[in-house]
């Protein structure tokens, strides 16, 4: 029996829920049933899918791609008019203040829907939760012993935004690192670690998706 990776919940026909790889809000269309459950799915669409979805909504908009699902923000009103202000997507709305408190819970909820894609694509493709590392579902899960979880850097890559998306996991066996590298319409790079100290077989797995021809290749 499957169980959700962030509850522990075991997954049935009543609770299972179609969790998409990538996000849907960002165009992923592959999905899984044996990842998460119905209740964290919701849980973590509205709060982290939706601040990564309104971190790349203008390159969304430039490239023409759609979300698979439609409805991909849940936040409030005002959630969604500071994260549009945080990041350059357009004014942060009438009587909306940024708060220091509030930027870095932006910022921790697009590096957390960041992991979970990571996650989802390794646990996809054969991985085993037991060989990741449990401060990274806690800090995926929001709890706060795993606030700041460390090991994962963003940058802006200086090209020209593509609808693309590509991920790479890699390690070299026992006693080694699981790497996750992401990088999200070509120029947003993210790289992280699934575990530090890797107890698992050697493990490579490659993915890049182009989003207007809806396929993905290994």
């Amino acid at each position: 029996m499957h169980l959700c990776y962030c509850c522990l919940d075991p997954l049935t026909n009543r609770n299972r829920s179609a969790e998409h790889i990538f996000p849907s809000a960002l165009g992923g269309h592959q999905v899984s049933y044996k990842l998460l459950c119905r209740l964290c799915n919701v849980r973590l669409g509205e709060t982290i899918d939706a601040a990564l979805a309104l971190r790349f909504h203008e390159t969304m908009k430039s490239l023409n791609v759609s979300p698979d699902r439609k409805n991909t923000a849940g936040r409030s009103a005002r959630w969604a008019a500071i994260i549009y202000g945080r990041f350059g997507l357009g004014p942060a709305g009438a009587g909306s203040e940024i708060g220091e408190a509030e930027t870095h819970q932006m910022e921790e909820d697009v590096r957390r829907a960041l992991c979970k894609v990571a996650v989802n694509t390794y646990l996809h493709n054969g991985g085993l939760r037991s060989l990741l590392d449990a401060a990274l579902i806690s800090f995926i899960n929001g709890s706060s012993d795993a606030s700041g979880y460390p090991h994962i850097k963003l940058k802006d890559l200086m090209s020209p935004a593509q609808p693309i998306h590509s991920i790479r996991i890699l390690s070299q066996g026992n006693n080694g690192q699981l790497q996750a590298e992401l990088t999200i319409f070509g120029n947003a790079y993210c790289s992280l670690l699934l575990n530090a100290r890797y107890q698992g077989p050697a493990y490579e797995y490659s993915y890049r998706m182009d989003l207007h021809r809806s396929t993905g290749c290994q």
